[in-house]
């Protein structure tokens, strides 16, 4: 619970932040209009929390040793908080977190990231799978449209077009392997 402490203080400053910016709106148009005043006010304060609460993992798994894949060896920590900004579902965050590096290979990590379920692209896990969601379902373009009408989170079609189709291939990797 003590960990939890710097989530909640994070969490509850952004609040307070979010309530100062918005209090005029709030209290104007439909509940349509409220609703959309909100979102877009908490969205700081998701962010505010998933920051924190990535520092308290970065601080917890920061200190294991991350062996290179291709040597085997300890790689050496050059960084202990990397950033690294995502777009996600609650907020847009910017990540810290241990980046590690082998004098061998010259290869750079962050095996967090791995932990954490982030890919490559600037979208958060979540963002991705309502991406690939809407872009299996419909045309790249109007996966886009639903996420920015719904979620209030702007994504290209060239975004959606990459996560759908990695999705694609890992779902293809992964019947094969069922089948044979």
């Amino acid at each position: 619970m003590k960990e939890l402490t710097g989530v909640i203080s994070a969490a509850q400053a952004a609040v307070e932040r979010a309530l100062s910016r918005v209090r005029s709106q709030l209290l104007q148009g439909d509940l349509g209009d409220m609703e959309r005043v909100v979102q877009a006010a908490l969205r700081p304060v998701g962010a505010a929390m998933v920051e924190a609460a990535v520092a308290v993992r970065s601080q917890r798994e920061g200190d294991a040793s991350s062996a290179c894949a291709g040597y085997g060896r300890r790689r050496r920590l050059v960084a202990r908080g990397r950033p690294r900004h995502l777009q996600g579902l609650v907020g847009d965050y910017c990540l810290r977190r241990p980046y590690y590096h082998c004098r061998r290979c010259k290869e750079g990590a962050t095996p967090l990231d791995a932990v954490l379920g982030v890919g490559p692209e600037y979208c958060s896990p979540g963002v991705a799978s309502v991406v690939c969601r809407l872009g299996i379902e419909t045309s790249f373009a109007q996966a886009v449209a639903l996420v920015e009408a719904t979620v209030g989170i702007g994504v290209d079609d060239a975004t959606a077009r990459r996560l759908v189709e990695r999705m694609g291939a890992i779902a293809e990797r992964a019947q094969a392997r069922r089948q044979g």
